[in-house]
């Protein structure tokens, strides 16, 4: 990452900005116009704010008169997608680890392997090789709970520790002089929940092609709450209770369907739309979310029989994955999105007070 890609990127969207605040045709589409209409300057930070605020809907391309080939060259979501790989790299904690982002495919890969390497050969030393296909081992002593429990806690600590980190940093960067206020917070919560910024002004995105969907509302938060309800439910590992068993499988499905579609989408959608270096971020993420999701929902439908620990320890390998690259990977833009919708609803409340 070097300063002056950096101040290119915020720069030519600092100057596509000022020509939308003058125009202001978008406005309604979502929570960015709004933003950027209480601005008539725009610092670094303020970009910053605006590129996580944008959720990549698109539809402010399609209806735009300055798009190429009008001089202007107007091309918001390319803009902001490539502010947004920037600020995930300027907050990083350590800074020095801001390099993960630029190698995510190789590390993501590297990782996948070991963590599937260190799995198996734990599970061989403990039980023999025999029980992969054919002496049978049970959940319950697949994976002892006393260790499942540590390495759960350890990694959950260490996930949550640097997102709370990078999290502050990124407020201090771009609150504005303004104040957390607990309303807002509940706000922009629901804003999350709801997914507002996935709406498209209610007509729906534009996404991944020119025709307004809503294929992304639906299949985002397949990802979301299928991700939350999985990870509320592990803590009930190793699933003595044949709901909370089913439940996790449930959550798993949704992973899968969601992350596949989402995967889909994002491979035929328009390219000239796209930061290709965002790509290099969001394709690991995507494909860890999808393997996850898939032997999430395999390994209980094969649990009668030896072979299911195989799909077990490698879904437990993808979980690993994702979470020790959390804190450096697509894992941070919901940490961000919701600082910024966090702000946004503060400068909301402002903004009526000061009607």
């Amino acid at each position: 990452m070097l300063p002056e890609d950096i101040n290119s990127a915020i720069n030519e969207a600092r100057r596509e900005l000022i020509i939308c605040n003058s125009c202001r045709y978008c406005e309604g589409y979502c929570d960015v116009w709004d933003a950027i209409e209480r601005k008539t300057e725009f610092s670094k930070n303020d970009i910053f704010h605006f590129s996580n605020l944008c959720h990549d809907c698109r539809e402010c391309f399609y209806v735009c008169p300055f798009v190429e080939p009008h001089e202007y060259k107007l091309n918001i979501p390319k803009a902001l997608s490539k502010v947004r790989q920037y600020s995930y790299q300027e907050f990083s904690t350590p800074k020095k680890m801001s390099w993960v982002y630029n190698k995510m495919s190789l590390l993501t890969l590297l990782l996948t392997i070991a963590a599937i390497a260190v799995l198996f050969s734990f599970f061989a030393l403990s039980h023999g090789f025999s029980s992969f296909t054919g002496h049978y081992v049970g959940i319950l002593q697949a994976i002892p709970i006393s260790t499942f429990k540590v390495i759960s806690i350890a990694i959950y600590v260490y996930v949550l520790s640097l997102w709370s980190v990078e999290g502050y940093l990124y407020w201090r960067a771009i609150k504005n002089d303004n104040s957390i206020k607990f309303s807002s917070i509940l706000a922009a919560a629901w804003d999350v929940i709801w997914h507002k910024n996935f709406r498209g002004g209610s007509a729906g995105c534009n996404y991944p092609t020119e025709d307004s969907k809503k294929s992304r509302l639906y299949f985002h938060p397949l990802v979301f709450f299928g991700f939350i309800i999985d990870w509320v439910s592990i803590i009930f590992y190793p699933f003595t209770n044949n709901l909370v068993f089913w439940i996790y499988t449930v959550g798993s499905a949704m992973i899968f369907i969601g992350a596949s579609s989402l995967l889909y989408m994002k491979l035929v959608s328009n390219k000239t739309l796209e930061n290709l270096d965002m790509r290099k971020i969001d394709f690991p993420f995507t494909v860890l979310l999808l393997l996850a999701g898939l032997t999430g929902m395999v390994f209980p439908l094969l649990l009668s029989y030896p072979e299911w620990v195989i799909v077990f320890l490698l879904h437990d390998a993808f979980i690993f994955s994702i979470f020790i690259l959390a804190p450096y990977s697509k894992f941070m833009h919901p940490i961000y999105r919701y600082i910024s919708l966090i702000r946004n609803r503060i400068e909301d409340v402002k903004d009526i007070w000061n009607a």
